[in-house]
């Protein structure tokens, strides 16, 4: 009887699904209150990986962000992360149930720790979900439409 309790035990611990699990190749989620976290971009621009999304309130979440490599061009990735309204910043998108944008933010809303850049070193980001009323399904951070067109123009020059 005792076999069969830790087998169980076993079977349960390694096919129950984590918070953070892998969904493919570089792809890391993190579902909290119903809302699926996605900040790929993130790591594959800049090395920065989510570690762990929590609620501080209704709407309020805080996002640990953590450096997988150093940063190889420091002043572009502040520049895109740091709260701003300029075109470059990345662009954290808001969708709701039937995955229709409903909104986005145009760069960090509130960041707390220095953006150093090395490896190991951790900041903090504080978004709001609430848009319009409306329920968000899913946080989504993408490059700037200036970034995007950046990269297209730069593949259309090379042929």
């Amino acid at each position: 009887m005792k076999t069969i309790s830790a087998l169980a035990i076993v079977i349960v611990v390694i096919y129950l699904p984590s918070q953070g699990e892998q969904k493919g190749p570089g792809k890391t989620e993190n579902k909290v209150d119903g809302i699926l976290w996605n900040f790929d971009h993130l790591e594959k621009s800049y090395g920065i990986k989510m570690k762990s999304v929590k609620k501080e309130d209704a709407n309020f979440f805080r996002v640990l962000f953590e450096f997988t490599k150093d940063v190889d061009n420091l002043p572009e990735m502040r520049h895109a992360i740091k709260p701003s309204k300029q075109p470059e910043a990345i662009n954290y998108w808001f969708f709701d149930e039937d995955n229709v944008a409903i909104g986005k933010l145009n760069g960090a809303p509130l960041v707390e720790g220095e953006l150093t850049g090395k490896k190991g070193d951790a900041f903090r980001m504080f978004i709001d979900v609430q848009v319009q009323g409306k329920k968000i399904q899913k946080v989504e951070a993408r490059p700037s439409e200036i970034e995007g067109k950046g990269k297209s123009n730069a593949k259309q020059e090379k042929q």
